[in-house]
C-alpha cells in the first residue's frame, strides 16, 4: 500500500509541475505521453521500469523536437543519466548480485575491448564514443531488467511493456495520420514518420508490440480482448509497413514464423495456416497499394533502389576496412568515414571496426546463446520463452539489415534476456531437484528410524 501511495504521489507531483511548462498543444501532448507512462507505473511498477528503458529515446527526442529546444550532447547525456539513475534506484531494492557466468563475462570483456578500440585504435573517436554510449546504456538497461525478472514467469513484464508501447504507438499513428501537421511529422505512401523519430524506429516498436500481441492472445481466454488484439495488430502492421522500412518487415515475418512453432504444440495446423494466411493478406494489401508508387522503397525503384545499392556498396567498404587491419579492424566508429556511417549489418560492422578479435567476442555470445536456446526449447519451454525466442529472432534479422549495435536495443535486450531466462530456469530446476532430494532423504531417514525401533 505504501508503494502505491508513493507512486501515485510521484505521478501527481510530476504531472502538476509539468503542467506549468505547457505553452501550446504540442507541449500538452508530450505531458500526456509522460503521464501515460507514469500512470502505468501506478498500475505496475516493474512493467513501467521496462517501458522507461525501451522508450527512452522516444520520450527524449519528441520533447526536444516539439518544444524547439536545441538537442545537443549535454542534453542527451544528462537526460539519459537521470533516467538510468531513477531506474537503478528502483531495481537495486532487489539487492540482486551480478553473476559473472560465461555470457555476462564475455559481454563485459567485449565492452572493454570496444572502449580500447575507440580510444586507442580509431581515428573517428567521436562517433565511436556515441555508439559506445548508447550500447552501454542498453546494457545497463539489461542489468535493470534482470533485477526485475527473478523467475521465469516474470518475463511477462517484458512482454507487457512491449504490448503497452505497441498499442500506444498505434494510437499516436492514427492521430498523426489525421493531423500530421500537429505532430510535425510526415505522411506519404513511400515513408511515414512521427514524433521526430526515424521511420525505422517507428516500424520496429510497432512490430515488437505486434509480437507481444501474439503473446497476450495466446495467454488470454477473453474473446473480446482477442478480437481487440486482432484489430490492433492490423493497424500496427499497416503503419509499420507505411514507414517504408524493409528490414524490420522481413524480420517480423521471420519472427512470426518462429513464433508459429510454439502454436504447433497445442494448436491444430489448420489454425496455424489461418494465422499465416491472415498475415499474407495484410502483406498483399500493403504491397499492392505501393507497388505503383514511383518512390516506393518496396518496388525496387526510387529511394528504395538507391538505398539498396548504397547498402551493397557499404558491404564492400566494410570488407576493405577489415582487410586493412584483419586483427583489430579500423577502430570502433571508423565506418563514419563513409556516407552510411555503419554498414547496416552487425557482422560486417563488428568485423570492419574491431577485426577478428571483436568478431570472436560476438560469435562467442551468439554460440552460447544458441546452445542455451536449444536447451530452453527442449527442457524449459513456456509461453514466455516462446516470446523471447520470437523477439530475438526478429531483432537478430533486423540487426543484420539496419541499425548499428548502439541503435538495436531490442536485439541486446532479447539476447541478454534469453541467457538470463536460461540461468533462472536452470536454477529453478536445480532448486526443485535439491528439494526433492532433501525430502527423499528425510523420508528415508524416517523409515530407517522406524525400522530401528
Amino acid at each position: 500500500m505504501k508503494d502505491k501511495l508513493f507512486q501515485f504521489s510521484l505521478f501527481a507531483i510530476v504531472t502538476l509541475i509539468s503542467s506549468f511548462a505547457i505553452l501550446n498543444i504540442v507541449d500538452f501532448i508530450y505531458i500526456c505521453i509522460v503521464s501515460l507512462f507514469l500512470g502505468i507505473a501506478i498500475f505496475d511498477i516493474k512493467t513501467s521500469i521496462i517501458i522507461t528503458i525501451i522508450a527512452r529515446d522516444f520520450i527524449l527526442k519528441s520533447y526536444f523536437y516539439y518544444t524547439g529546444h536545441v538537442l545537443n550532447i549535454s542534453h542527451v547525456i544528462f537526460y539519459h543519466l537521470v533516467v538510468l539513475l531513477l531506474i537503478l534506484m528502483l531495481v537495486f531494492r532487489e539487492k540482486k548480485r551480478y553473476h559473472f557466468e560465461l555470457f555476462n563475462s564475455t559481454l563485459i570483456l567485449f565492452v572493454i575491448y570496444l572502449a580500447f578500440s575507440t580510444f586507442f585504435i580509431s581515428n573517428y573517436r567521436g562517433y565511436g564514443i556515441e555508439k559506445l554510449f548508447y550500447f552501454a546504456l542498453t546494457l545497463l538497461g539489461c542489468f535493470a531488467i534482470s533485477n526485475i525478472i527473478l523467475k521465469p514467469k516474470d518475463v511477462k513484464f517484458f512482454a507487457m511493456a512491449s504490448f503497452y508501447q505497441g498499442l500506444f504507438f498505434v494510437l499516436v499513428c492514427i492521430v498523426s495520420e489525421f493531423d500530421y501537421k500537429l505532430f510535425n511529422g510526415t505522411f506519404s505512401k513511400s515513408r511515414f514518420s512521427l514524433l521526430a523519430i526515424n521511420p525505422i524506429w517507428v516500424s520496429r516498436l510497432l512490430f515488437y508490440g505486434l509480437l507481444s500481441n501474439i503473446y497476450v492472445f495466446k495467454n488470454s481466454k477473453n474473446r473480446l480482448l482477442k478480437l481487440g488484439l486482432i484489430i490492433a495488430s492490423i493497424f500496427q502492421f499497416y503503419y509499420g509497413f507505411l514507414t517504408g522500412s524493409r528490414g524490420p518487415i522481413v524480420a517480423l515475418i521471420i519472427g512470426v514464423i518462429l513464433y508459429s512453432f510454439s502454436f504447433l504444440k497445442k494448436v491444430s495446423l489448420s489454425k496455424i495456416m489461418i494465422v499465416l494466411l491472415f498475415f499474407a493478406i495484410i502483406i498483399g494489401i500493403g504491397f499492392s497499394s505501393m507497388i505503383n508508387d514511383p518512390n516506393s522503397r518496396f518496388a525496387g525503384s526510387g529511394t528504395g533502389d538507391s538505398s539498396t545499392q548504397a547498402r551493397l556498396f557499404a558491404q564492400y567498404q566494410a570488407y576493405t576496412v577489415f582487410m586493412s587491419n584483419v586483427i583489430f579492424g579500423g577502430g570502433w566508429g571508423s565506418f563514419a568515414q563513409f556516407p552510411l556511417e555503419y554498414p547496416h549489418n552487425i557482422f560486417t560492422e563488428i568485423g570492419s571496426e574491431t577485426g577478428l578479435i571483436g568478431l570472436l567476442f560476438l560469435l562467442t555470445l551468439l554460440v552460447v546463446t544458441l546452445f542455451r536456446l536449444v536447451s530452453i526449447y527442449k527442457n524449459h519451454n513456456t509461453p514466455e520463452s516462446d516470446f523471447i525466442i520470437a523477439v530475438l529472432g526478429t531483432s537478430f534479422i533486423n540487426a543484420n539489415l539496419s541499425g548499428h549495435i548502439g541503435l538495436n536495443p531490442f536485439f541486446w535486450l532479447s539476447l541478454y534476456l534469453l541467457n538470463h531466462y536460461y540461468l533462472i530456469s536452470v536454477k529453478k530446476v536445480n532448486e526443485v531437484k535439491l528439494s526433492n532430494k532433501i525430502n527423499n532423504n528425510l523420508s528415508t531417514n524416517k523409515k530407517t528410524l522406524t525400522y530401528a525401533k
